[in-house]
């Protein structure tokens, strides 16, 4: 067996956490992993299945958790700054769901700085955001980084912003 074999065989177990690693569904799900490992550079999405992958497992390696929250807080950072805003915040919230409550949650701030940095870079679609969200739970988690971001986006008229919200809350009831 070559090195890179080797290296498959190892990652293989640590994701699966299998005794027998000749299974061709461990094997599957290391190639996946590692295809999606090289594919984060140029697609912050690959995140969101290192974290299914990772997630599904009923054991998570410490050494996996501490390799992929940068990665995770990297995607949400590269999100913010290369998609339109509704997708940026569509994969922000889906980031924070698949972190909340697991082995990944350490990461749940990373992704509420990406977030605040996005509500100060589009305010209103924050707004958006934060009615669509139905204030889920990982949303709360971040929301405080979002409001500190609104407040900056908004700067010294948000008490104006503020009312008009208001005001069409208002009417969007009718």
């Amino acid at each position: 067996m070559d090195a890179d074999n080797s290296r498959v065989s190892d990652e293989e177990i640590r994701l699966t956490g299998a005794k027998d690693s000749s299974g061709s569904s461990a094997l599957r799900i290391a190639l996946l992993w590692e295809e999606l490992q090289r594919n984060l550079q140029r697609s912050p999405t690959a995140a969101l299945g290192l974290l299914d992958i990772a997630n599904s497992r009923s054991e998570t390696d410490p050494g996996t958790v501490a390799s992929l929250q940068p990665a995770i807080a990297k995607a949400a950072h590269s999100a913010v700054e290369n998609f339109p805003s509704s997708e940026a915040w569509e994969f922000i919230g889906a980031l924070a769901k698949k972190t909340r409550d697991s082995a990944f949650a350490a990461a749940l701030p990373l992704i509420g700085d990406a977030a605040g940095n996005l509500a100060a870079k589009s305010p209103g679609s924050a707004v958006v955001f934060i009615e669509q969200s139905a204030l889920h739970d990982a949303v709360l988690a971040i929301l405080p980084q979002i409001a500190s971001g609104l407040k900056e986006g908004f700067g010294p008229n948000v008490e104006s912003r503020r009312s008009a919200m208001r005001t069409c809350q208002f009417f969007c009831l009718f």
